[in-house]
């Protein structure tokens, strides 16, 4: 453990920071995608769901079945928005959380840093052919930022409680191996 400005760097958030970075190369190279690699990714996608939620979808003919992707394209697309920066907000609470119990400014930061790279990927993703910055794109990463920094701030709660809970159970098993150990003496 380093420490840095009062606060520690521990390894727990060196690794939150690279799988933070390597999520925000995933989303960058994700947006720098032309829009017809990207729709045909859609469409395996919709093909994928098809086959494994609509019963006999292997049953119907070719064109339905590339009818049907076409036409869960739009909820495909913005799921992978949300789910993109729901993880990526669950890895930047990773860097910002301390060892102790998940504060306010931490769970701001984690946020805010996934909304602003959400607006930041919607504009480079203007210099990808066929594609477009979308206000409501970057509302709906900002959604999943949050989503994922709450779903981390939950997780990083509950670690820091069992840890609590270990150590006061440690102390009290401490406490009585000592008293034991005292009688034994006298």
């Amino acid at each position: 453990m380093v420490k840095s400005m009062g606060k520690s760097i521990t390894k727990r958030r060196v690794i939150y920071a690279i799988l933070s970075v390597i999520m925000m190369i995933g989303i960058f190279c994700f947006s720098a995608r032309d829009s017809e690699k990207s729709s045909k990714d859609s469409l395996e996608v919709g093909l994928v769901v098809g086959r494994t939620f609509v019963k006999n979808f292997d049953k119907l003919s070719e064109d339905k079945q590339v009818e049907y992707a076409k036409k869960i394209d739009h909820p495909v697309r913005k799921t992978a928005h949300f789910v993109e920066y729901t993880v990526l907000g669950f890895l930047l609470l990773g860097v910002f959380v301390g060892n102790g119990a998940v504060k306010l400014l931490p769970v701001f930061m984690a946020w805010l840093l996934g909304t602003v790279y959400a607006g930041t990927d919607e504009f480079h993703q203007m210099f990808s052919s066929g594609r477009s910055c979308q206000l409501s794109d970057v509302l709906l990463d900002s959604s999943g930022a949050i989503t994922g920094v709450m779903l981390s701030a939950v997780f990083f709660s509950l670690i820091f409680l069992l840890r609590k809970r270990r150590t006061k159970e440690k102390i009290k098993k401490d406490e009585i191996r000592g008293s034991k150990g005292e009688r034994s003496f006298c």
